[in-house]
């Protein structure tokens, strides 16, 4: 799996977003406002989401919930990830 990071100006409610390619990577887009561990938390967040495959949820809210209520989530072995300021 390949994970590209971008920091960019996102309203201040979104920390970041998940964007599922054409050739089957992501991109993480994250807050530039935050702060070295808030953006770490951040693309942790989101792969745990592109890992969980949540796109295919209809409703964004349950995949939240379902995200923040799953159990210690471990990083994948297979993943690629790129910064790209």
């Amino acid at each position: 799996m390949t994970v590209v990071v971008t920091y960019q100006n996102l309203p201040k409610k979104t920390n970041s977003l998940a964007v599922a390619n054409g050739d089957g990577s992501f991109t993480i887009i994250v807050n530039r406002s935050l702060d070295d561990q808030e953006r770490k938390k951040a693309v942790a967040h989101e792969i745990r989401h592109i890992s969980r495959n949540d796109f295919v949820c209809p409703d964004a809210g349950v995949a939240e919930l379902l995200c923040h209520e799953s159990e210690e989530f471990q990083m994948p072995s297979d993943i690629e990830i790129f910064y790209k300021d």
